[in-house]
């Protein structure tokens, strides 16, 4: 009887978890298709300047695309602008320390350079946030 109870409560929270991310999904959804400002947690870094990942989230909405670090006071960073999506792959071991293991890194790279130059971007990001961010930065 312990077996099942274990099983049935495992269940419900199963579910449970499973509508919460679900519900999170269709409310972004509907805050860009109606212009609202919608938030994405992720991980950036200008890869020609630094090295060192940076935690923040990008502030989607009718203005454009904001970044703002989560810690810091550092206030909202400028994004290069006309960005294209250049490559996507799967986290390195060595990013793995800082980045969760199941993030995408989406490369960018600007107008003025391709990816190595000065104007390249690297966005680290769960893969259910993929689309909107491509979306969003380079208006595919």
């Amino acid at each position: 009887m312990s077996v099942l109870t274990d099983l049935a409560l495992t269940g419900a929270v199963a579910l449970a978890a499973g509508w919460i991310v679900e519900r999170r999904h269709l409310v972004r959804a509907r805050k860009l298709a109606g212009g609202a400002t919608a938030r994405v947690m992720c991980m950036v870094r200008n890869p020609p300047q630094e090295e060192r990942w940076r935690t923040g989230r990008l502030l989607i909405g009718p203005d454009g695309v904001v970044w703002r670090p989560v810690r810091g006071r550092a206030g909202a960073r400028p994004l290069p602008t006309g960005l294209r999506k250049v490559g996507m792959r799967r986290t390195t071991w060595r990013e793995r320390v800082r980045i969760r293991s199941d993030a995408v890194v989406v490369e960018f790279a600007s107008e003025g350079g391709e990816r190595g130059e000065g104007g390249a971007l690297e966005v680290a990001l769960m893969p259910y946030d993929v689309a909107y961010v491509v979306t969003a930065l380079t208006g595919e």
